[in-house]
């Protein structure tokens, strides 16, 4: 795939991802897609679950975190294939990468994860995407609670995002973040799955790092 060559309108993604690509049935309490019900995560919905597996499980809360956000996201990139489908006719391994970047933005802007913005510039040379995700749906509710990383979910989402497009076995961490009030910023990096699991082993979850640092250390792994 081609990482120029945009051809994803600005039309279809309002199409996708604006209040008016949905039903709504306020008094069935239904909110309908394009292709299937839409359900919202609440606050209290997300403290909850963390809390219970941080006393069932401990520290493997974070893991439970990242694979649910991956079998989520494998689940996700079959609804936008049929989404996608019906709006354009047009199959999502035909976008370069550009155009799925821009999909997977207005994807999280929708669905309120936070906004996310998808850097290429070590993609050709490095095989790295940087993602930069602010006010992120895990750092509004759990940065109080978990001192360090709090976006497994989303690790694990765009992990399998970009695998679908990409064909291969790769890996996605949260290496950097800064939190002042209600503003929050972070960093993922998606690369190679070996490539991931090394850097990780030279990162602590609860230290953030500069993201040049990071990726600087993941170029040459």
């Amino acid at each position: 795939m081609m990482i120029d060559d945009t051809k994803l309108t600005l039309q279809v993604l309002n199409l996708m991802f604006t209040a008016d690509s949905c039903e709504y049935d306020l008094v069935g309490g239904k909110v309908t897609a394009t292709t299937e019900r839409v359900i919202y995560l609440s606050s209290d919905l997300i403290i909850g679950i963390y809390e219970a597996l941080n006393y069932e499980a401990g520290e493997a809360w974070a893991l439970i975190f990242n694979n649910c956000g991956y079998l989520w996201g494998r689940r996700e990139i079959d609804r936008l294939k049929k989404e996608l489908k019906i709006r354009i006719q047009q199959e999502i391994e035909q976008l370069s990468v550009k155009d799925f970047s821009s999909l997977i933005e207005g994807y999280f802007s929708k669905q309120g994860w936070g906004k996310v913005k998808i850097h290429l510039d070590d993609a050709e040379q490095y095989g790295i995407i940087r993602v930069n995700l602010k006010n992120g749906l895990f750092d509004a509710n759990l940065s109080p609670l978990v001192n360090g990383s709090t976006n497994y979910m989303v690790a694990g989402l765009l992990r399998a995002f970009f695998e679908n497009i990409s064909q291969a076995s790769l890996g996605c961490v949260e290496t950097s973040w800064q939190r002042n009030g209600d503003q929050h910023s972070c960093d993922l990096l998606i690369s190679g799955s070996a490539r991931i699991t090394a850097l990780q082993a030279q990162l602590t979850p609860s230290k953030s790092v500069d993201v040049e640092d990071a990726l600087g250390r993941l170029r040459v792994l």
